[in-house]
């Protein structure tokens, strides 16, 4: 059976300029298409409304968001008022105090900025987080078949793009970021861990720049970084192939142990009519994560 894309992308990058080259990993090929680093301060155009994330020492930096990937909030938050933790898309809005796995990774896009992977590694990867974001059942909810491609939009430190990767071992999976550093980290990780079939991909705040058409692009934790949405789910979506899909996974509304206040947040009503005015229909939704919605997403 002919290999089909599959692209997992994080946003981690967002925050500052990168080299020409999309890709970084064990396999680099060429990046489709160089939309310029405006900054992690808008990965499609974000909004500039999460300044106050800091790194993992809390602290402003100077015009700095950032995506942090999926790792997702690595840490219970103590304080809603105020984004701590890192943010990969998939791991990083923490309290004060700690940085929370839920919300790591895609932070970056509004204002953090996620440039020491490894130590955010620390935080996107915490064993705390699976038993919430249960992982393993959102990759079987996915119904991959082996040869397809995927994209992990805001991969940050790998937490699934990897798992992606065991999930279609004759295909391929983009691990995107906007961080230059994430994307390092994840190209060494698949490196070490012997993943060929795991490509690190710097992406732009406003495009994902996939090298390939893919079949399913996945982002957790992280559209609520993106700005001007519609935008760019309308570019990502001329890099679907035929039947393709997008799968949105964030936290709902309310006071979570987990993820980054709601003022941060989107609704599942918001992110349904962007991506329906972005050219998408809503297939399902999943209701299985106790902290966050599961949004899938086709073409007509």
């Amino acid at each position: 059976m002919a290999m089909r894309p599959v692209l997992l992308v994080s946003l981690a990058a967002c925050a500052s300029a990168g080299p020409d080259s999309g890709q970084v990993g064990p396999k680099a090929g060429p990046s489709a298409g160089h939309a310029d680093h405006a900054g992690h301060a808008s990965h499609a155009g974000l909004k500039n409304d999460h300044a106050d994330h800091a790194g993992p020492k809390a602290g402003p930096s100077a015009g700095h968001a950032s995506h942090a990937g999926h790792a997702s909030h690595a840490g219970p938050k103590t304080d809603h008022s105020d984004h701590a933790g890192p943010t990969t898309g998939h791991s990083e809005h923490a309290g004060r105090s700690a940085p929370n796995p839920g919300h790591a990774g895609h932070d970056h896009h509004r204002g953090h900025r996620f440039e020491d992977a490894d130590t955010w590694a620390t935080h996107f990867e915490n064993p705390a987080r699976d038993a919430w974001q249960m992982p393993d059942r959102v990759i079987a909810a996915l119904e991959l078949e082996p040869d397809m491609v995927v994209a992990d939009i805001g991969a940050a430190t790998g937490y699934f793009a990897v798992r992606l990767a065991g999930a279609v071992p004759r295909g391929r999976v983009f691990g995107v970021d906007i961080e230059p550093d994430m994307v390092r980290f994840l190209a060494e990780r698949a490196a070490r861990e012997g993943i060929d079939n795991l490509t690190a991909v710097l992406g732009a705040p406003d495009d994902a720049r996939l090298p390939a058409p893919v079949d399913l692009v996945l982002l957790v934790n992280t559209v609520h970084h993106i700005g001007e949405r519609v935008t760019y789910f309308e570019r990502l979506r001329r890099h679907l192939r035929p039947g393709g899909r997008v799968v949105i996974v964030d936290f709902v509304m309310g006071d979570l142990p987990v993820g980054p206040p709601d003022a941060a947040k989107l609704s599942p009503e918001t992110v349904e009519a962007e991506l329906i005015a972005a050219g998408f229909i809503r297939r399902t939704r999943h209701t299985f994560l106790p902290h966050q919605y599961v949004l899938v997403f086709g073409t007509p």
